[in-house]
């Protein structure tokens, strides 16, 4: 939710193209989602922040192949 707030509020970053945006949101939303999952402790620290990169690492791809590729923008 909040890769998708600040994404939305970051329309003047889009000069340098979409990978520097989508990889800073990456990396915001990877260390949020880390640091609550850590702070639930239901699993290992390994594994929850193996998990909070993988999937934040799918969906930023899969978005930028959507905008890159379909979009066009």
């Amino acid at each position: 939710m909040v890769g998708v707030l600040l994404f939305a509020f970051s329309g003047t970053a889009l000069n340098q193209g979409w990978a520097p945006l989508l990889l800073i949101l990456g990396t915001l939303t990877v260390l949020i989602e880390g640091v609550i999952l850590t702070l639930m402790k239901r699993h290992p620290l390994r594994q929850t922040w193996i998990a909070a990169v993988a999937i934040n690492v799918v969906s930023y791809a899969f978005l930028y192949v959507l905008l890159v590729d379909v979009v066009r923008l």
